[in-house]
């Protein structure tokens, strides 16, 4: 926490994101797991129809579903729907 309170830990966080989303080059992706949204994706998304697109991660290989998933070590990592179906092994960190 930064000296002067929680107030300035939220300012600062939000100062930083600012200038990360203003160094973009060309285009910007704000992403969120959904049910997971932080404050700040709140803030700028107050109304759930403001979202935007609900976008799915497709699999590369394949064209299945990419889905969250937790290994054995409790590593989370984003892994083909379609693994038990047709042997799909891709995965995509989280």
């Amino acid at each position: 926490m930064l000296l002067g309170g929680e107030n300035s830990q939220i300012d600062e966080e939000r100062r930083l994101f600012y200038v990360a989303m203003t160094r973009a080059k060309e285009t910007t992706y704000i992403v969120s797991q959904n049910g997971h949204q932080s404050d700040f994706f709140k803030e700028m998304f107050p109304r759930n129809d403001a979202y935007g697109k609900k976008v799915e991660m497709t699999c590369p290989l394949c064209g299945g579903v990419m889905i969250l998933k937790t290994n054995q070590n409790g590593h989370k990592f984003y892994g083909c729907s379609n693994y038990r179906s047709k042997g799909c092994k891709f995965t995509r960190n989280w």
